[in-house]
């Protein structure tokens, strides 16, 4: 049981044969994914332009790989981030493999996957092989757009850490969470309630305040919205969390109806309330 007041930690525990067995899967992944952006490059020889199409794989990256971290169940946030970092280099590196085969420059599959010696000598092969003078830049700028093109994969990393998972260590499952908005006028209330309550104010306040589960769209200027965010175990709903961001309303100039909100700041992240206070937010978040 944690205390009220205090913060989330991430424990560093992982089983290593379900940590083993989704890394596995997770290269067959990262495998599939370079052949598709090989293909691609087949369809459009000058896909390394295309950031369209480099940011259709970015994405794929993000998705296949936020659900193995997230299957996995490891809560190491470092042997993650490396696990990470070698699933993405190893799409990037599929795509010169593949390509090695077709180009026939005598190098093996697994070389061109698996050694970065080899996936550069690759590219050296290709870069002296293309004929430069077509385009306006000299042919030393391909191989930077190459090293931009790793780059790229590599921020898929950023984007998957960034994110907030949290895990019941009693249930052996990841939190559920909620969340809704506190408008201006109510903002002011949040402000002055935590400053009655204090440092150790533990946001026993929150259940007091008027909260807006759905915003309505803005259309003459941008508005300050504070969201407001409920994790919990669905087991056990014990050690629940609370995390609280300040936002603005981005304008819905389409007219659709959007409320995308812009400009998250964080005021507190993966702080413990008690129940009391959980079981009263999440009444109001329903």
């Amino acid at each position: 049981m944690h205390p009220p007041g205090t913060y989330y930690k991430a424990s560093g525990r992982f089983d290593p044969k379900r940590l083993a067995i989704f890394t596995l899967v997770g290269v067959l992944f990262a495998v599939f994914i370079g052949w598709l952006y090989y293909i691609l490059c087949r369809i459009n020889p000058i896909t390394h332009l295309n950031f369209i199409v480099l940011g259709l794989a970015m994405f794929a990256c993000i998705c296949a790989f936020s659900i193995i971290i997230y299957e996995s169940q490891s809560r190491h946030i470092k042997l993650n981030t490396v696990i990470l970092v070698l699933l993405c280099y190893l799409t990037w590196s599929s795509q010169w493999a593949f390509f090695n085969l077709r180009w026939h420059y005598g190098y093996s599959f697994w070389g061109g996957l698996l050694n970065p010696l080899t996936t550069l000598k690759i590219i050296n092969a290709r870069g002296d092989e293309i004929d430069m003078g077509r385009f306006p830049f000299g042919g030393g700028f391909q191989y930077l757009l190459y090293i931009a093109e790793l780059a790229g994969f590599m921020l898929s990393v950023k984007w998957i850490t960034a994110s907030k998972d949290y895990f019941c260590e009693d249930c052996r499952q990841f939190y559920t969470h909620q969340h809704s908005h506190l408008l201006e006028t109510e903002m002011e209330n949040f402000y002055l309630l935590k400053e009655m309550e204090g440092e150790d104010h533990q946001y026993r306040f929150l259940p007091q305040l008027v909260f807006v589960k759905k915003l309505a769209p803005v259309y003459v200027e941008r508005k300050p919205v504070m969201k407001v965010t409920l994790y919990y175990c669905a087991k056990c709903h014990e050690n629940n969390i609370v995390s609280v961001s300040s936002c603005m309303q981005e304008l819905d100039s389409n007219n659709r109806l959007q409320t995308t909100l812009i400009k998250e700041e964080p005021i507190t992240v993966g702080m413990y309330v008690a129940k009391a206070t959980a079981d009263a937010l999440h009444r109001k978040f329903i």
